[in-house]
Formats: structure tokens, sequence, C-alpha cells
């Protein structure tokens, strides 16, 4: 962005190892078809050669119509051998609800890499929506608009998780 002659980075203080540029989208239409999407970095824990986790269905977003969808951010090379988001929605047409959805598919990657950096977010087909992640002591935010609001509301989810319900 120019500011006069002088250039204005926008995203300082922004953007770094704990906030960068991968973003999910949870969209459901007025005749209640959901899509999802999320894009990637590519960058950070991808290894030379692969194809992203983001285009991978289940690794980087899912959806059933008439259940719900989820996208998840995070180490995509351990996202692509769990497939997170599809867990996710299977355990929500299952009965979860979201956020139980989310705590379950993430406690199976956890189990096996502890270590492991991810987060996600889920929609219901109702609306329902949560987020969790794998980094608790990292404050995440996330943004809802349904078609009655005039303004989007930013969720901040203090420990990481946020469950809606």
């Amino acid at each position: 962005e120019m500011l006069g002659n002088e250039k204005v980075n926008v995203y300082e203080g922004l953007v770094d190892e704990n906030n960068h540029d991968t973003v999910s989208l949870i969209a459901i239409d007025a005749d209640g078809i959901m899509s999802v999407g999320t894009t990637t970095n590519g960058l950070t824990y991808k290894i030379h050669g692969r194809v992203g986790d983001s285009p991978i269905p289940g690794g980087g977003s899912y959806v059933i119509q008439g259940i719900g969808g989820c996208g998840a951010t995070g180490n995509g090379d351990i996202m692509v051998r769990f497939l997170p988001t599809y867990k996710a929605v299977q355990h929500m047409a299952n009965g979860s609800s979201p956020y139980e959805a989310i705590q379950l598919a993430m406690q199976e990657i956890r189990e096996i890499h502890p270590s492991f950096s991810g987060n996600m977010i889920c929609v219901a087909a109702d609306g329902t929506h949560a987020s969790g992640t794998s980094n608790p002591n990292i404050p995440k935010r996330y943004v809802v608009r349904t078609m009655e609001m005039e303004q989007a509301q930013i969720w901040t989810c203090p420990d990481g998780d946020c469950n809606a319900e």
C-alpha cells in the first residue's frame, strides 16, 4: 500500500510463524448448499516435491451436504496423512457437534504426534460452528457472518478453542 511516496507494509507485526496466510472458508448459501476451501502458504512445513495438503479432500477441507464442513491449517505433511477434516465431518455425520468432531479428529493426531501444530474450524449444516487447535497457548480468531447479520463477528478464542453451541 502506498502512503504518499512512501510504501507502507500494512501486514507488519501481523504476520509471523504463528499467524500467516493460510485461510479456511466454510459457506452455506440461501438454499443450504455448503462449500469449503483452504488456501495454503505451502512453505513452512512442505516437503520438497509434494502436493500441498489443501487440495487433498479431507486434508485441507471437506464438506458433506446436509451434515457440515471443516477446514484446517497447520502441518500439512501430517494433515494429509490423517485427513482430519474428513474425519471431523464423519464424526458430525455420526452425531458429534462441530466442537466434539474437532476434538476427536485432533486427538487422533496428537496421540501419535504430540508436537503437531494445527487448527480446525467446523460448521454444521444448521450453522452451528466451532474451532479447535493443537496449540492451546496461542489465541485464535475466526470470523462468522450469516445472512441475517449486517456485519461479521470476530470470534476470539483465548485458549485456541471456541465452542459456539
